[in-house]
């Protein structure tokens, strides 16, 4: 996290990682209103939000497995204010990848930076669920990280309806808990 020149406003890196792209580049292109400018694997997009009456600059990047490699995988991690893994709740798989494989891989290629980044775990919602909430909830629970699900089919951003709003809070409350741990 660094302070910019403005009196009152950080800029913050959030790094969203896990296996469902599509969900992940509808979420943050609709969020920040803007297409995701790529580069070798990783996705970058930018969104001033206001947390407790102060502007914050978010930097949001993404990334998905095969892309995240081991070559990419320390400099994507590196400096994050906060990290979100995501998954698709019809994909166990998914679920397994972001819930084991993906901390792991953090911790590996970070090991210093990591500790005490706020953390969540993300559930895309799907007709067919294979992961309950209660199972995410657990999980999310006992690694310590906060749990959200939204339903990606269902955001739109004009007017914002519930599922944009859910969108805003994951945001805004990892912001909440990245200025809080610094």
């Amino acid at each position: 996290m660094e302070k910019t020149e403005k009196h009152n406003e950080y800029l913050l890196k959030i790094a969203v990682v896990g296996t469902p792209i599509k969900q992940i580049g509808k979420m943050i292109t609709i969020f920040t209103q803007q297409e995701w400018s790529s580069s070798v694997g990783v996705n970058m997009s930018t969104k001033k939000i206001q947390v407790d009456n102060n502007n914050h600059k978010l930097i949001l990047v993404s990334s998905i497995y095969p892309d995240f490699t081991m070559n990419n995988a320390g400099a994507f991690f590196r400096g994050a204010s906060a990290l979100i893994y995501a998954f698709d709740k019809a994909d166990l798989e998914s679920y397994v990848f972001a819930t084991t494989e993906l901390p792991k891989l953090a911790e590996k290629h970070t090991p210093y930076s990591m500790q005490g980044i706020p953390t969540a775990l993300l559930g895309f919602k799907t007709p067919a669920d294979a992961v309950t909430t209660y199972e995410a909830k657990e999980v999310a629970a006992k690694k310590n990280m906060s749990y959200f699900e939204i339903d990606i089919s269902k955001i739109v951003s004009m007017p914002p309806n519930e599922e944009y709003n859910a969108v805003e809070d994951i945001f805004h409350n990892l912001t909440k808990q990245a200025l809080e741990t610094k």
